[in-house]
């Protein structure tokens, strides 16, 4: 499953730009010939990330059939 890590930085918090946090995800590419938007897919819960959520097989299938119709972040 082809994949890249996307980097953002953004601010800490919009009152106070001087900060910033960088942002890491992980985006699938689409099999779509005419993708729509991007899917963000986010997890429930604090300190799993997709990395090791992507080979699970019912999550690896769910990916599959989303990437037939956009990128998968």
């Amino acid at each position: 499953m082809p994949a890249t890590f996307v980097r953002i930085v953004v601010p800490e918090r919009r009152a106070g730009p001087e900060r910033t946090i960088t942002v890491t995800a992980l985006r699938l590419s689409t099999t779509a010939e005419h993708p729509g938007y991007p899917i963000v897919f986010l997890m429930g819960g604090p300190g799993i990330p997709a990395t090791v959520m992507a080979p699970i097989p019912p999550y690896f299938s769910l990916f599959q059939r989303l990437r037939e119709l956009a990128d998968v972040v």
